[in-house]
């Protein structure tokens, strides 16, 4: 790739992350359908960009075979699969890949300049909106249904019945925001004092922008970035003040209140148990653990399948809703691929990764943290993560 950054790098870039979370822009087959001829196209414009295609692929290719295999024998050994699901998922896998792999170091510089961008723009409308300014539903309807509670300029989403007073920039939930804010450091973790000291004013506003979503998961991942980039700054002082930091952040009133509540339910008479609000919901992530957990077991190697009429093929009561709301995004995936499809997401990322192995800790920890929120593994953005190299290296 060219280092001159372009303005169609940054397009197709904003592109891959808003198919990983926008409301209005994540239809799932078609986005993930063009994400993948854009990407190709882009390397096929490149120079040696057929070479440099084909070497992408043959690096691709075992990772999508061992998916392929687990597709296989749910097609055979699961109820309810749907094919197309399982080829869209591949499609998605390829292209997250060959966009991690075509920009490769480079991709971290793109994506924290749109997500600076970004946060200022929900920096800008959040406080806008919370003093009762309100923009009309230009589009009508969000993840692909009517939703009249949704208002949206593209760049900027807030729904008025769900989760109100809390930042979701463009994306579908504040935590999903939180996620992707938390992703910019990580990125940067095998270089961290070198981030911060060049891009101070990014990091302040997407650390407001954070402050914003108030998510209790994106709180606890930065904490742990916080702690790591002190320790690696100062032996002796690092660790003191990185401790400082996650315990005030830990203790502050949203994180406290919000594990009160998820805490207060654990009862194992009542936990796992579901509220009907907007549909079919799991009332915590700890909830969402207990209520997966058999289904788990009917497939616990290769999972049950991508799709919610596999998922819950022995639950169909559940498929009556109009909506079906799951709080543990790692449970999910669990359920959904099982656990080779965790192994192979972790061994990739592993052996793929070009940093020191306290970082490969640090990253894989705060993934499993930031999944036990959302299901970041259904985005391309998160599903490419093992094809991202740290260091700019060509691919030859």
């Amino acid at each position: 790739m060219e280092n001159k950054m372009s303005k169609l790098d940054y397009c197709l870039i904003f592109f891959f992350i808003a198919i990983s979370g926008n409301p209005y822009i994540c239809y799932w087959y078609l986005a993930s359908l063009m994400a993948f001829i854009l990407i190709v196209f882009r390397f096929l414009s490149s120079k040696d960009g057929l070479k440099k295609l084909i070497n992408a692929f043959e690096n691709l290719k075992w990772y999508l075979i061992a998916f392929l295999c687990v597709f296989i024998l749910q097609l055979f050994l699961c109820k309810g699969t749907i094919i197309k699901v399982q080829i869209n998922y591949l499609i998605k896998i390829a292209s997250a890949g060959l966009f991690y792999m075509y920009y490769r170091d480079n991709f971290k510089l793109y994506y924290l300049n749109i997500m600076t961008v970004l946060a200022l723009i929900s920096l800008i409308f959040y406080p806008l909106v919370m003093s009762g300014f309100s923009f009309p539903n230009i589009f009508g309807s969000g993840l692909g249904k009517v939703n009249t509670s949704l208002h949206s300029l593209i760049l900027y989403s807030y729904n008025t019945e769900f989760n109100f007073d809390r930042n979701a920039g463009m994306f579908w939930e504040p935590g999903c925001y939180a996620c992707y804010l938390c992703l910019v450091p990580l990125l940067f973790i095998n270089n961290m004092k070198a981030f911060v000291k060049e891009n101070k004013i990014k990091c302040v506003i997407l650390l407001l922008t954070l402050l914003t979503t108030r998510s209790t998961t994106g709180f606890l991942v930065i904490s742990i970035i916080l702690m790591a980039a002190f320790w690696k700054s100062n032996k002796y002082v690092g660790p003191i003040l990185g401790c400082i930091i996650v315990f005030s952040l830990i203790s502050s009133s949203v994180v406290t209140d919000k594990f009160a509540k998820d805490f207060a339910t654990v009862d194992f008479s009542t936990l796992g148990q579901v509220s009907y609000y907007d549909g079919y919901n799991t009332e915590n992530r700890l909830g969402t653990i207990y209520f997966l957990f058999p289904i788990f077991l009917l497939h616990p190697i290769i999972g049950n399948g991508i799709n919610n009429e596999a998922m819950f093929s022995s639950m169909s009561y559940v498929l009556l809703e109009d909506h079906i709301g799951l709080g543990n995004g790692f449970m999910l995936y669990l359920v959904q691929l099982g656990l080779c499809g965790v192994l192979f997401y972790a061994i990739k990322c592993y052996k793929s990764w070009t940093i020191s192995i306290k970082d490969k800790m640090i990253m894989l920890f705060s993934l499993l943290l930031l999944l036990q929120g959302e299901p970041l593994l259904l985005y391309p953005l998160f599903i490419g993560l093992p094809f991202y190299n740290f260091s700019d290296i060509s691919i030859k």
